[in-house]
């Protein structure tokens, strides 16, 4: 078995051995790096899950109408027993949305640009296109929250199916669409 491995490795492409090695590499170290240090410390989520709650406020309250606001608060975890850090969505006062540090999109940030860093192109575009992308993403985050806020308002049944299959597959289609535009787009000596 070993001999076969070995001989289907043989016949990759240099260029697709390099993306793997970096991919790997890449997915070791941010999920060390992550779950030992950063996690723990509550850096960057807590703060990135304050900045989405907020940010989706104030589009509500310039779309929808006033009366939204964004706390942060702790719920206890059903499944591990532990009381988490979250932030609270409400309108009027009554709770609408929970937003968990999962949903803050960082893991979405991180895996676009840990793709982006992975292919052989140069800095300054591997830059301008991670900076674009983490923007375009955080926004589309942003909007998704929005909808489920409104989902929630207005067709509570409609929730559930939104926030785990409608929303999820339109985030990771955005994000492969801004990957084959990268792949695609890139020309060797321009823009390196």
């Amino acid at each position: 078995m070993t001999g076969v491995i070995k001989q289907y490795w043989q016949e990759v492409p240099a260029s697709v051995k390099i993306f793997a090695k970096r991919a790997l590499l890449l997915i070791a170290g941010w999920l060390l790096l992550y779950q030992l240090l950063l996690k723990p410390a509550g850096v960057p989520d807590r703060w990135l899950t304050h900045v989405t709650a907020t940010s989706t406020v104030y589009v509500l309250n310039s779309w929808y109408g006033h009366g939204f606001a964004a706390t942060d608060g702790t719920m206890l975890n059903p499944v591990s027993g532990s009381t988490d850090k979250i932030s609270f969505i409400t309108y009027k006062n009554i709770l609408r949305l929970r937003i968990a540090d999962g949903c803050n999109a960082l893991d979405l940030f991180m895996l676009y640009a840990g793709f982006l860093l992975c292919l052989p192109t140069g800095a300054a575009r591997m830059t301008l296109f991670g900076i674009t992308g983490v923007i375009a993403i955080f926004v589309l985050n942003i909007l998704r929250l929005y909808a489920l806020v409104l989902l929630a308002i207005n067709l509570p049944g409609w929730l559930n199916f939104a926030h785990h299959y409608a929303f999820t597959i339109i985030v990771y289609c955005c994000i492969f669409a801004g990957w084959v535009f990268y792949a695609k787009s890139y020309t060797p000596g321009k823009m390196a």
